[in-house]
């Protein structure tokens, strides 16, 4: 049907510690996060595994968009390594507001691992990288 995904990922704008993350949210209200995930550099350089959505839902860089139906948000990502390979990913659900009790009984609506992948972005941050190993 289409209608799994919430949100896609636009554009990424990067600069050396910091990653803004553009989303079209097509299904409001939502909860957005997105995470940069390293790529690997030794012994070889390698693509970091696709997170699940917990990992992702984990993530500091979060924000609620509280309109319907559609729009965009921006994320930031901070605290990146300059000069270096990132893969991006955003995992969206229907936004639930807190539950009065605390008990969050409401069955949230996310997206599979299947549309998880579908946000993948590659980014490379700016300025030079330097190996903590040496060369």
């Amino acid at each position: 049907s289409g209608d799994e995904g919430f949100g896609t990922i636009l554009s990424i704008e990067s600069s050396y510690y910091t990653a803004y993350v553009l989303v079209q949210v097509t299904k409001g209200p939502a909860s957005i996060f997105c995470q940069a995930y390293p790529w690997a550099l030794r012994p070889f350089t390698e693509r970091p595994p696709i997170p699940a959505a917990l990992q992702i839902q984990a993530s500091p860089y979060t924000t609620n968009y509280m309109s319907t139906p559609s729009g965009r948000v921006l994320i930031e990502i901070e605290e990146l390594t300059p000069g270096r390979y990132y893969d991006v990913y955003c995992f969206s659900e229907t936004y639930v507001p807190p539950a009065a009790t605390g008990a969050d009984t409401v069955a949230q609506f996310g997206m599979d691992a299947e549309s998880i992948l579908q946000t993948r972005t590659q980014l490379i941050t700016l300025g030079p990288f330097f190996d903590d190993l040496g060369w």
